[in-house]
């Protein structure tokens, strides 16, 4: 019994797959990029195609997942956080509160 409960202490945690924490990010950016346009998609592509600094000035929009960012690279300087398990669930946790944000903001405008 207790070898049992000694080999379940030792569990090694994975982290998740890469492309998951990309996936939310990416798609937060549209969604902000969206929601900065009004969800006129027309006029977001004609607007990025000849004015290519929209796009950064629109990431005011994801603004959780900007400090996201800045605490992946703060994270980088502590050696204790300096795994792949913890960088990525930083950017899925702040990807998600973004996108909640988003949400927020959108419910109120189109109201």
């Amino acid at each position: 019994m207790t070898d049992q409960i000694s080999e379940n202490k030792y569990i090694e945690k994975n982290p998740p797959a890469i492309w998951i924490p990309i996936a939310l990010s990416i798609t937060v950016y549209i969604f902000g990029l969206l929601h900065h346009f009004s969800w006129e998609v027309e006029r977001l592509i004609f607007t990025i195609t000849r004015i290519p600094h929209v796009a950064v000035e629109a990431s005011g929009n994801v603004f959780p997942l900007v400090i996201g960012i800045l605490h992946l690279g703060v994270s980088q300087l502590f050696e204790s956080k300096r795994n792949s398990y913890s960088r990525r669930y930083i950017i899925i946790y702040w990807s998600i509160a973004s996108f909640a944000m988003l949400l927020l903001a959108s419910y109120g405008r189109y109201r």
